[in-house]
């Protein structure tokens, strides 16, 4: 024997409204990881000067996350760090730029910059033969410590990338921090 027609209505609006009460929870949660670890993003510099020479043109990518460093899984979804988007990237002598589409641009500061690696996957997004781009860069100064992947449009630009970066953390070993200077 069937359940009347409202009675049934009624309970499939109500499984409706709770599964809909929790993406909402989980997408505003989402949101808020990391906020107490990174309290604001540098800005990228308006002035092209601030950003120095560049080491790379413009390269097409596929921003796939933010994660804290080693913990792939570990997403950080402050200020839209844990949503993938269409990205240019560009290295320049001071930093690197990643320009998001429909999320905030990112500028990674020469001394941040802690390294750059390939990876296989990282939250969510695997692909074959190490096919992300892994920036790891120094959050905030209280020491936290983040990855970023990218996965680039196009693969004879993957070179290009490395070595600049390569070259950027060259030029941080070679120039005098403040502690050392004083």
């Amino acid at each position: 024997m069937g359940m009347p027609l409202p009675l049934a209505m009624g309970l499939w609006i109500v499984i409706g409204l709770g599964v809909l009460a929790v993406i909402v929870i989980g997408l505003v949660r989402r949101g808020r990881d990391g906020v107490e670890d990174i309290p604001e993003l540098d800005a990228v510099p308006l002035d092209p000067a601030e950003l120095g020479r560049a080491l790379t043109g413009p390269i097409e990518a596929t921003y796939v996350s933010t994660t804290r460093s080693g913990d792939w899984l570990a997403r950080i979804g402050a200020f839209g760090l844990g949503n993938r988007s269409q990205a240019i990237v560009q290295v320049w002598e001071h930093g690197v730029t990643v320009e998001r589409l429909g999320e905030r641009d990112l500028f990674l500061p020469r001394e941040q910059i802690r390294g750059i690696a390939v990876a296989g996957g990282m939250a969510g997004k695997f692909v074959a033969h190490d096919g992300l781009d892994v920036l790891t860069w120094q959050v905030s100064s209280d020491g936290l410590v983040v990855d970023t992947g990218l996965r680039l449009h196009r693969s004879a630009e993957r070179a290009d990338l490395r070595v600049a970066v390569a070259a950027l953390l060259d030029l941080e070993s070679t120039t005098p921090t403040t502690k050392e200077s004083a």
